[in-house]
């Protein structure tokens, strides 16, 4: 077995505090939960705000993938706000990222690798993504990659004579389908109350930038349009 996939984040704040997560993949993109020996919170559980949805069964899966993918950051942020200022830095296997920003900014780019190899089986279609994590990516970036990956899991899954899903119509289905799963995570988040409202806002941030791309693909990409010019 390969040696897991490992992105580290580091959070330090004004105050001379600092907090760091190591998000470890497997060769498969999946996450890789270190042993606590504690299970995940109640707030977590799969029954619990469930989206209309999903496909799991409590009977099987009894927490959110998720939820409990997350579950253990929101402790370290108990008596922060959102606006807090911080200073991320990133290691990713292949460069550092090093960005002053909003704490909620940084947990939101912490989640984006988070959420998508958790097992979540609306977040699937993200997990080739978190290979090449970008974090702190904007709109446009978010929406070229998502589109490449798209066109790419096209290339080596169907088969050749199916014509490429040129209009990205089921692409836009799966960012619909994350905005319920986003709206049902923050409904979660809010039984966590000493998060206070950090974790809220950078679920928010997910739901908002879903939101975005859903409408970006209804409006056939036009915003890059530009980089296609003669």
């Amino acid at each position: 077995m390969s040696d897991p996939i490992r992105f580290s984040y580091m959070f330090r704040y004004e105050d001379g505090d600092s907090h760091s997560f190591d998000v470890l993949l497997d060769e498969h993109l999946r996450l890789v939960n270190e042993e606590s020996g504690e299970s995940p919170p109640e707030w977590a559980r799969l029954d619990n705000h469930k989206c209309p949805n999903c496909p799991l069964d409590s009977s099987t899966t009894p927490y959110c993938p998720a939820s409990a993918g997350i579950a253990e950051l929101l402790g370290h942020f108990e008596g922060r706000k959102s606006t807090d200022r911080v200073i991320v830095e990133v290691q990713v296997p292949e460069r550092t990222y090093r960005k002053e920003t909003d704490l909620q900014d940084g947990l939101f780019s912490l989640m984006g690798v988070i959420m998508p190899t958790s097992g979540c089986p609306a977040l699937k279609f993200l997990r080739p993504m978190a290979r090449f994590h970008l974090p702190f990516s904007s709109l446009h970036e978010a929406e070229v990659r998502s589109v490449c990956f798209y066109l790419l899991r096209q290339y080596f899954t169907e088969e050749p004579q199916r014509d490429f899903d040129s209009y990205l119509s089921d692409l836009n289905q799966n960012y619909e389908t994350l905005q319920t799963v986003n709206t049902c995570l923050v409904e979660r988040i809010r039984m966590a109350d000493a998060s206070g409202d950090v974790s809220k806002n950078a679920v928010i941030i997910l739901m908002v930038l879903s939101q975005m791309m859903t409408m970006e693909l209804r409006g056939q990409l036009k915003s890059l349009d530009y980089l296609f010019e003669e």
